[in-house]
C-alpha cells in the first residue's frame, strides 16, 4: 500500500539518519523521480539527515546543481546547519559558495537573512564570530545587516552558554554518548 504523505518525511529522514552511500543514492534517485515539489522537499529535507560528512556534502553540492529549484536550495543547508554530525559544514559550504549564494540570493532579502541565520546559529566559538563579522565586512549584504549582527549576537551566546556550562555539558554527554 502507498504510505501516507504526511509519514513519508519521517520515513525518509529516519531511514537517512540510519543509512549509508546505498541509501542516499536511492533517496537521490526518487528525489529525481518524483513529480510533485511536495515530494522534492521532503527528499531534499531527509539528503541531509545522514549522519556521515561525505553524504552531507553531497547534499549541500546537489543543493546547488541545476536539478533543484533555487527557492529549494535552502531545505538542505538548512537541515545540514542542525544536523550535529555536520560540525560547521553549512557554514563553510556557505562561505566557500559565496558568489553563488549571493548571484542567486542577494536580491532576495528573506532568502539571504534566512542562510545568514542557519550557516550561522550553530557557530560557538569566538574565532567563529571574528571569521563571520570579517567575512561579512568583506562581502557586505546591505539589505541583510541586523541578520549579520543578530547571528554575530547569537554566537556570542552560544560560546556564553557553552563556557559557562563546560562540565555539566561534558558529563552529560559522557553518560548519553558513552
Amino acid at each position: 500500500g502507498q504510505l501516507d504523505p504526511n509519514l513519508r518525511s519521517v520515513v525518509y529522514s529516519l531511514a537517512s539518519y540510519d543509512g549509508n552511500r546505498e541509501v542516499y543514492r536511492r533517496v537521490r534517485e526518487l528525489y529525481m523521480e518524483a513529480e510533485m515539489q511536495e515530494e522534492k522537499t521532503r527528499l531534499l529535507s531527509a539528503m541531509a539527515s545522514f549522519k556521515q560528512k561525505d553524504i552531507l556534502r553531497d547534499a549541500l553540492e546537489f543543493s546547488l546543481s541545476k536539478d533543484v529549484r533555487s527557492m529549494h536550495a535552502i531545505i538542505p543547508i538548512a537541515r545540514v546547519s542542525n544536523n550535529h554530525f555536520a560540525g560547521d559544514m553549512a557554514g563553510d559550504f556557505f562561505k566557500e559558495n559565496w558568489k553563488e549564494f549571493k548571484k542567486r540570493y542577494a536580491e532576495s532579502k528573506h532568502m539571504m537573512i534566512y542562510l545568514i541565520k542557519f550557516t550561522t546559529s550553530g557557530f560557538k566559538s569566538m574565532e567563529k564570530a571574528e571569521e563571520v563579522g570579517s567575512f561579512f565586512s568583506k562581502n557586505p549584504v546591505p539589505n541583510a545587516k541586523m541578520a549579520i549582527k543578530q547571528s554575530l549576537e547569537k554566537i556570542r551566546i552560544n560560546y556564553n552558554f557553552m563556557s559557562k556550562n563546560k562540565g555539566e555539558i561534558e558529563d552529560w554527554l559522557k553518560e548519553n554518548h558513552g
